[in-house]
């Protein structure tokens, strides 16, 4: 016997029979299929988590967004009312200040303090929700700009006492339809929660 066929007997693979190396070969693919279908599942849940989690932001921001939008309701039916009032007493000719001690209605005091909160409302809607996508499939800063140039230019004419009822209703108009715009969300939203519960349930 040769040098060469003495080593190749003395070697590792030489001395485990074929039919040992086969039923390891087995036995590490019975052992790596459970540890890969495990580490799938893992990925998976964790994938599943992640997308419930994002869920669930999605919905506490639209939760906040309608909860912001609510409490614009009395502002903006306050201001439009006042601005109307206000509009028609320039159009008849009548001193402001008059009216206030006739009616005992002071209609600038109304009209300052319900636009200070009109306009700290949309200040939130812009810094808080801006990227929310309505259900016009717009974006809440972009509808809060086209809402607040016609504001703007109401009530600039209305302070130089040369506004109509017309523009006080198309510029309040547009702000009330903002907010009824948002207050849709609030179906929707009922829909994600109770979708929400249903695959907690499954």
């Amino acid at each position: 016997m040769s040098q060469d066929d003495r080593h190749d007997e003395t070697a590792p693979h030489a001395r485990i029979p074929r039919g040992a190396r086969s039923l390891s070969g087995r036995l590490v693919l019975l052992l790596l299929v459970p540890l890969l279908a495990a580490q799938w599942l893992t990925v998976a849940s964790l994938m599943d988590r992640d997308q419930a989690a994002a869920a669930a932001r999605d919905l506490s921001q639209r939760i906040d967004l309608v909860a912001e939008v609510g409490a614009m309701f009395a502002p903006v039916a306050l201001e439009t009312a006042a601005s109307l009032g206000m509009a028609e007493v320039d159009r008849l000719g009548v001193d402001r200040e008059i009216v206030t001690q006739v009616l005992g209605v002071d209609y600038a005091l109304y009209i300052v303090d319900s636009r200070t909160e009109v306009d700290d409302g949309l200040d939130h809607l812009v810094a808080d929700h801006p990227d929310v996508v309505l259900p016009s499939g717009r974006l809440v800063r972009d509808r809060v700009r086209e809402v607040r140039g016609p504001l703007e230019a109401m009530r600039a004419q209305l302070d130089a006492r040369r506004a109509t009822a017309d523009e006080v209703s198309a510029a309040m108009g547009g702000v009330s339809e903002l907010v009824g715009e948002i207050t849709d969300l609030s179906r929707d939203l009922h829909d994600d929660r109770r979708g929400h519960r249903r695959r907690r349930r499954g």
